[in-house]
C-alpha cells in the first residue's frame, strides 16, 4: 500500500544520509591525518586520533598556521566543536563539502 511504500522511502532516505555522513566524516579524518603529517613536526599528526570525529571536523577549517596550536588546545582543553569553530582566526574554507 502507499503507506507502506512511504515508510521504505523515508527509511531508504534515512539510511543513506547516515552513510553519507559517516563516509563524510572518514574522507575528513584521512585528510586532516594527511594535512597533519604534511604541517607538522614529525609525531604531532597522532594526536588527531585523541579528538572525536566532529572535532576533527571543525578543526579543518584551520588556516596552517594556526593548525598546530588549535589541535593541542583542543585536545587539552577537551574543547567542543563549536569552540574549536570559534577560536579560528584565519578560517581555510571548504568549497568541496557536499
Amino acid at each position: 500500500s502507499v503507506v507502506s511504500l512511504s515508510f521504505a522511502v523515508a527509511v531508504l532516505v534515512a539510511i543513506s544520509r547516515t552513510y553519507i555522513t559517516t563516509l563524510q566524516d572518514r574522507i575528513i579524518m584521512l585528510e586532516m591525518k594527511i594535512r597533519c603529517a604534511e604541517l607538522l613536526p614529525a609525531g604531532k599528526s597522532a594526536l588527531l586520533s585523541k579528538l572525536s570525529p566532529k572535532q576533527v571536523a571543525a578543526l579543518r577549517f584551520a588556516s596552517d598556521d594556526e593548525l598546530e596550536a588549535l589541535l593541542e588546545r583542543s585536545i587539552s582543553d577537551n574543547l567542543p566543536p563549536r569552540v574549536i569553530k570559534q577560536s579560528i582566526k584565519n578560517w581555510r574554507p571548504d568549497y568541496h563539502r557536499t
